[in-house]
């Protein structure tokens, strides 16, 4: 049922006149007309009895146009409900793998939002190969896709595929963690003495050799303590933020050596491909490469 053709009809009943209706309405006379006529006919009854005095409405039409009234107001009703706040909230969704640079970026984020606006954040941790698939299926708007520096052209290509579109954030090197504690820094050679400690879904240097001892921790915190803990322990990472470490250093003693990585990681904002970025999400990329940048560079 077309609703417009109710409201024509409503005006109609008020008037008494089709052509006082097609003023009122700033309709062409005919149209109205044929408006109302399709209107009969897909209910099947007549809604007005056509006189010399004008149009009248009928016993069936009195029911259509009072129960039509009623819907009419409902759905202004429900167009109105939510106006005041459909032009002030604004919305951001973001999936993306582990990293210590993001969570900054997203806190320094959350910070900044002026406080007389509403939005509504969504932020989700996945693996390092899922945010294409949420950003695709809808489930996220925004995605960070961690792939190897060297596949770019490959991944990109994937992405194409899929209608998405991608950013670059940066570049990363893969670094090592260490108990803070040890008496020299730790070199090349030694990794081969230790164990190393490796978290889910974080990416692993494909230059050194599988280690000969190997521990796998579900989460950061795990790795960090246990990591804090030994120092024939270490892990790969990507860079962590100064502030990041410094904080972390009061629970977790560690720190941060850049020798002998020879994988780069290559972070992507993505997201589908006829998407316009909202200022909101462009401060987020600003922050997230502002972020990451100051991981490399100290």
């Amino acid at each position: 049922m077309n609703l417009q053709y109710i409201r024509y009809a409503l005006e109609i009943a008020r008037t008494g006149s089709i052509s006082k209706a097609a003023e009122n309405l700033s309709v062409a006379q005919p149209n109205l007309s044929r408006a109302v006529k399709e209107l009969e006919s897909s209910l099947n009854i007549a809604i007005f009895e056509r006189t010399r005095t004008g149009m009248t409405v009928t016993p069936e039409g009195e029911r259509l146009l009072s129960s039509g009234e009623r819907i009419l107001r409902e759905v202004e009703e429900l167009e109105t409900m939510f106006e005041g706040d459909a032009t002030s909230r604004e919305t951001l969704s973001l999936c993306f793998p582990h990293a210590a640079y993001i969570a900054e970026a997203l806190a320094s984020f959350s910070r900044d939002l002026p406080t007389d606006a509403c939005f509504d954040l969504y932020f989700k941790e996945v693996g390092l190969q899922d945010a294409p698939l949420a950003v695709a299926s809808g489930e996220s708007r925004l995605g960070i896709l961690r792939i190897p520096a060297h596949n770019e052209a490959y991944y990109t290509a994937r992405l194409a595929e899929r209608e998405l579109a991608a950013v670059k954030i940066a570049t990363l090197p893969t670094v090592v963690l260490t108990r803070a504690t040890l008496s020299s820094p730790v070199s090349r050679g030694d990794l081969a003495e230790m164990t190393a400690v490796c978290q889910k879904d974080m990416p692993q240097d494909t230059g050194n050799a599988i280690p000969r001892r190997r521990i796998t921790a579900d989460t950061p915190t795990a790795l960090h303590t246990l990591l804090a803990s030994d120092p024939a322990l270490y892990a790969l990472s990507l860079p962590v933020p100064t502030a990041a470490l410094a904080d972390g250093m009061k629970q977790y003693p560690l720190a941060e050596s850049d020798i002998a990585a020879t994988s780069e990681w290559l972070d992507l904002l993505i997201y589908p491909k006829f998407y316009q970025l909202s200022a909101l999400d462009r401060r987020l990329l600003t922050l997230l490469q502002q972020a990451a940048s100051e991981c490399v560079a100290k």
